[in-house]
């Protein structure tokens, strides 16, 4: 195989490379998109469990004057069930955020190892033309 073969094979294996890295990096983008919508919709989720608890503690303050028989053991199901309960629903969503945000930023830290990869590949393309077109 001469010379200006081997050029052009590595020319192919590099362009191949290339197209492997922008199908991995595509479908890292997706991967992306899916978990910013995910983001969001716990959001919502955490924002709508604040609100309903901070309804709850309304209400909760709302009845002092209530002196029944069944106060005390309503105001402690209230404050250490379903006020604990929110906290506690409340911490797992900003886990889960948490959770969310580190998988996105380890997924750009990888789609900027393929931007790297791609860069150098059409560097090493552009040098393997410029060497077949001085070679002729």
């Amino acid at each position: 195989m001469s010379y200006t073969n081997n050029l052009y094979s590595e020319i192919r294996s590099a362009e191949a490379n290339i197209k492997d890295y922008e199908n991995k990096n595509t479908k890292i983008q997706q991967k992306i998109r899916l978990l910013r919508n995910a983001k969001k919709e716990i959001k919502k989720f955490r924002k709508d469990a604040n609100s309903q608890r901070k309804r709850i503690i309304k209400m909760s303050k709302g009845l002092k004057g209530w002196k029944g028989s069944n106060y005390n053991e309503y105001k402690i199901k209230i404050d250490g069930q379903i006020i604990e309960g929110y906290k506690t629903y409340n911490n797992g969503l900003n886990n889960v955020l948490d959770s969310i945000d580190d998988e996105i930023s380890r997924l750009r830290n990888e789609s900027y190892r393929l931007d790297g990869n791609m860069e150098s590949l059409r560097v090493r393309v552009n040098w393997l033309y410029r060497e077949i077109e001085n070679g002729i």
